[in-house]
């Protein structure tokens, strides 16, 4: 089809927007220059969205500075729960508890993400073999 050559840009929103695969064919579309899904477009958003409009009350258009890495961070002092253990390990290692403990592992990495979905830095893993 025939496009313009100034196309508008597209926000989602709502639990929707968490398509990805409509949101990549929205993107592929050409309709829009930019097509722009948050990581938190359902309810969660609701905080980040009031945040938002209260800053452009008190002083117009600002911009909003976050990362989907921006919920609470690992602490070296932080002790596992009662019955836990802690061990720092990289992705072999990962793999062998996997295979010898027979016990789901908790992953932890940096920052928790923010909004519905787990990008990785906070996954229960297991064997798929029980």
């Amino acid at each position: 089809g025939h496009y313009p050559t100034s196309r508008p840009n597209l926000a989602l929103a709502g639990g929707c927007a968490l398509n990805i695969k409509w949101n990549s064919k929205l993107r592929a579309s050409g309709l829009f220059g930019e097509v722009w899904a948050p990581p938190f477009p359902n309810d969660s958003g609701a905080a980040i969205g009031a945040a938002a409009c209260a800053m452009f009350a008190e002083g117009g258009h600002t911009r909003l500075d976050w990362d989907v890495y921006s919920g609470p961070r690992l602490t070296a002092s932080a002790a596992p729960p009662e019955g836990w253990r802690a061990t720092p390990c990289d992705e072999a290692r990962l793999a062998h508890l996997l295979a010898t403990e027979g016990e789901p592992v908790v992953f932890l990495a940096g920052r928790a993400e923010i909004g519905p979905r787990a990008l990785g830095g906070r996954s229960t893993l297991a064997t798929a073999t029980d």
